[in-house]
């Protein structure tokens, strides 16, 4: 089994790093890319290819993208309970005003 602590694991992306996100590889160089994804080890965050992201965390490409989306769709429900939670309360907020 490898070494799991500075293993890399797929980073939630927001809205604007999704439409954003860079093209090039940070460990391969590779250029013009059409999808780079975010990974991190803890300490370090880094734009790679998901080729390169497989290879990062020691699985094939299909494993990487189960995690990923896992771990993606985690954080887009946890965003979507902070924004309910907010409207909630503004809700609450503005009948207190309305009482």
């Amino acid at each position: 089994m490898s070494n799991t602590t500075n293993r890399f694991h797929p980073a939630p992306m927001n809205a604007f790093e999704r439409q954003s996100s860079p093209t090039e590889c940070q460990h391969c160089g590779r250029v013009e890319l059409r999808r780079t994804v975010k990974v991190t080890n803890g300490n370090a965050v880094l734009w790679l290819g998901t080729g390169c992201a497989a290879k990062a965390m020691g699985v094939g490409l299909t494993e990487y993208h189960r995690e990923a989306k896992a771990v993606q769709d985690a954080a887009d429900a946890a965003e979507q309970t902070a924004r309910d939670a907010a409207d909630r309360a503004k809700h609450g907020a503005w009948v207190a005003f309305l009482d």
